[in-house]
């Protein structure tokens, strides 16, 4: 019987001893490697724009994929897709006044997407600093339809549609530091070339008694930084 005590309490230490070792072992053969990227991984980070850049907190600036090509290479892309609408009512229904209900409808849409290239730094164990570029397309439009009440009893409705499109070539420099494994956060900051070209606002109405209408927009263009900074949290995949 006591044999077979001292037997089971050797395999137990025998056990723990080989659990500790691997673990050492493990934590001392953790490289940069470990923390880091490596040629042929893929990532996936969420953007948000620096609240200094964008005048309030937080926002979220987009999604970013990477594929490692290398070691110190990779190829990034960012699509970012924003949608909203509104409604107001701007008079209230009151059938005693002859009154009909009228609303005020917004709508805005913004689809951006930023194909690129990075170049990465040996940096430390856990900091991965970078320089790149990206190509950035982006389409916008908006649209604000209101209604009226004509004599009669009668709706007329008058929707005004603009938007625009921009085309970007920016430089980039940021860095990600990994705080475990493939597991990271970061800072970036866009300085480059961007061209707009505003299409024209067209105003429309359902009704004969009003003619619809274009007016042409011009376009801008700009050389200065896209935006002060944006903050991210990605993982490797």
């Amino acid at each position: 019987m006591k044999l077979k005590k001292i037997s089971f309490a050797l395999l137990v230490a025998a056990a723990a001893l080989t659990t500790s070792v691997s673990a050492q072992n493990e934590a001392k053969n953790q490289t940069s490697s470990d923390f880091k990227f490596s040629g042929g991984d893929m990532n996936l980070e969420i953007q948000m724009a620096s609240p200094f850049a964008a005048g309030e907190p937080f926002s979220l600036d987009g999604v970013k994929f990477r594929y490692f090509l290398s070691n110190t290479s990779a190829f990034r892309l960012n699509v970012n897709v924003n949608a909203s609408s509104n409604t107001d009512i701007t008079q209230q229904e009151d059938a005693e006044a002859d009154l009909l209900e009228l609303k005020e409808k917004t709508a805005d849409f913004e689809f951006k997407i930023a194909p690129g290239y990075e170049i990465h730094f040996s940096g430390t164990n856990k900091l991965s600093p970078y320089v790149g570029g990206d190509v950035v397309l982006n389409f916008a439009r908006n649209s604000v339809k209101e209604e009226d009440q004509l004599v009669d009893k009668k709706l007329e409705t008058k929707k005004v549609s603009e938007g625009s499109f921009t085309f970007g070539l920016n430089g980039v420099a940021g860095f990600d530091y990994y705080f475990a494994k493939s597991l990271y956060i970061g800072a970036e900051l866009n300085y480059g070339l961007n061209m707009t070209s505003e299409f024209a606002e067209k105003t429309t109405y359902d009704v004969d008694s009003e003619s619809d209408s274009e007016i042409k927009k011009g376009g801008s263009f700009s050389f200065a930084p896209a935006a002060m900074g944006k903050f991210k949290l990605g993982f490797i995949f």
